[in-house]
């Protein structure tokens, strides 16, 4: 429930049944299944539904994802790793320093469940495949920005836990990760021989800029698949 209601523990859109059928029945088509989950009830209940879709149909490479994944049950964390469920998050949809005074989401959690909100840093280390996004229009389509609060976020109340990202798998979520969710590991995500060039030069080498600054980088050249698509000085 929330702090301000209790009893409430929000509406589901189907129930655990329903969504079990119906998951079942795309995979069993081949289809790869995204589902928004918020809370730590509806992520718990989406990972139901994927554990029954592999009990019934057995296991394959489906690469099956959750979006958001804003609260998550400690005993939740290892089963995206078992079973192979991407997790895709969005830096900038979490409070990222006690700074954020005007921040409603905070007030939606009962303190003792705030080591496990925004768990990017936990679900790494238990070895689930993050890919991030901005989710815009709710946020800026900014990488940059987005890049800058995965690394710098602090915990945002007391309780909370340090969930902030080293700079290299900050990167890997936004580029090999998201590949990889869409099947397009040996296509794009990165610079190799035979892959797409997709290349951004920005305006400061990332990995020598201070965290604090890392928002105001710039892109100055934008190749898609080897044609120049944006020039900043044009």
């Amino acid at each position: 429930g929330y702090p301000d209601q209790p009893a409430h523990k929000g509406d589901e859109i189907w129930d655990a049944a329903t969504f079990a059928q119906f998951a079942t029945a795309a995979d069993a088509l081949g289809a790869q299944i995204a589902v928004h989950a918020v809370g730590d009830g509806a992520v718990q209940a989406v990972l139901n539904g994927y554990e029954t879709v592999q009990q019934t149909n057995g296991k394959r490479d489906s690469r099956h994802r959750i979006e958001h994944i804003e609260m998550l049950q400690p005993s939740d964390v290892h089963r995206f790793t078992a079973l192979g469920v991407i997790a895709a998050m969005q830096p900038l949809h979490a409070p990222l320093s006690q700074a954020e005074e005007n921040d409603v989401w905070p007030t939606r959690i009962w303190p003792k469940e705030r080591p496990h909100a925004f768990p990017w840093q936990t679900l790494q280390q238990a070895g689930a495949k993050i890919a991030f996004g901005s989710d815009w229009p709710v946020v800026t389509l900014s990488t940059a920005e987005g890049i800058a609060g995965a690394v710098t976020r602090t915990p945002f109340a007391p309780g909370a836990t340090e969930q902030a990202l080293p700079l290299a798998d900050t990167i890997a979520a936004y580029t090999t990760n998201g590949a990889y969710a869409e099947f397009q590991e040996t296509q794009k995500g990165q610079l190799s021989v035979g892959m797409l060039a997709d290349v951004v030069i920005l305006s400061d080498n990332i990995f020598e800029t201070s965290p604090d600054q890392l928002a105001a980088v710039t892109v100055d050249l934008t190749i898609c698949d080897g044609d120049i698509v944006y020039r900043k000085d044009l």
